[in-house]
């Protein structure tokens, strides 16, 4: 499992993640096969990009490369939903080839923002690619593609989301978000994220309140935001999660020790703006 995040703002689209890579053990337990690899891509033809969660390998390719090798099709396809749907259509055919331990193993989930341009205007979109049932611990069936920007300015969760890309719900999501808007998703583990993400906002909104809050919309402000509750998620679990130590001759054997831990590793972010420039604190997409 992992901890992605997504804040959407006017100025950006902003990516972080985890990096652990894991096998669950059938005691619960994890073994770490990948702590530094990062998780999200860049989709450079959509001006967009992808962070993943669930499933570490497809086949025998990490879901990372697999994803890398998928973006270099982005530009046969005339919108990003069009792209997304493909990305889900191909999830599935691979799923269905491979064989798991246990359903749960099935399980993955992409986040994919991107920008389309609607009446001149470049507005932002998450794409949820996923077979994921909420709260993602269990998998609900086929991977299916779904637009998540319209629904979550105007709380109605219940709506034909098939129907939000079109010209007037699109410029809705630009109006909120012009009116100092932000979106903040979430997934991997959001039972730890919420609460940790809330801290963190409320904390950023005390400051303002109180007028020392920092006035920018920098990018990197934008970035921290994405990063600062995955990365005390991670510290959170490297300071409390079980961790069993095995020794063989002396020496500590990570392969036979358990460790509790979902998530952690390197911090990844990657963020990217309207006009299709790339940031990036940890060197991701760019």
């Amino acid at each position: 499992m992992t901890v992605v995040s997504l804040v959407i703002s006017r100025q950006c689209s902003a990516h972080a993640s985890d990096s652990f890579l894991t096998i669950r053990n059938d005691d619960g337990s994890r073994r770490i096969i990948k702590s530094q690899k990062s998780k999200i891509v860049g989709v450079r033809h959509f001006r967009g990009a992808m962070a993943f969660w669930g499933m570490g390998k497809i086949g025998s390719s990490f879901t990372y490369d697999w994803l890398k090798r998928q973006v270099q099709d982005a530009r046969d396809f005339d919108s990003p939903e069009a792209f997304a749907h493909a990305i889900a259509n191909r999830l599935n055919e691979r799923i269905a080839r491979q064989r798991f331990v246990l359903p749960i193993h099935r399980g993955i989930g992409i986040h994919f923002s991107s920008y389309e341009n609607v009446d001149g205007f470049w507005i932002p979109e998450l794409f949820l690619i996923a077979n994921w049932h909420p709260p993602y611990q269990k998998v609900a069936g086929m991977v299916t593609a779904s637009r998540h920007t319209y629904h979550w300015v105007t709380n109605q969760r219940n709506g034909n989301v098939g129907t939000h890309g079109q010209q007037r719900f699109r410029l809705r999501v630009r109006e909120f978000l012009n009116n100092n808007g932000m979106l903040i998703f979430n997934n991997g583990d959001p039972e730890m994220f919420n609460q940790v993400g809330g801290a963190v906002f409320h904390c950023i909104n005390t400051l303002e309140y109180r007028g020392i809050a920092v006035q920018s919309e920098s990018l990197k402000r934008y970035t921290e935001l994405a990063r600062l509750p995955v990365e005390v998620v991670s510290k959170i679990q490297e300071s409390f999660c079980r961790r069993d130590e095995a020794v063989t001759r002396g020496r500590r054997n990570d392969r036979l020790g358990r460790d509790f831990r979902l998530v952690g590793g390197r911090i990844h972010d990657l963020t990217v703006t309207p006009e299709g420039r790339f940031y990036s604190t940890s060197g991701d997409g760019v």
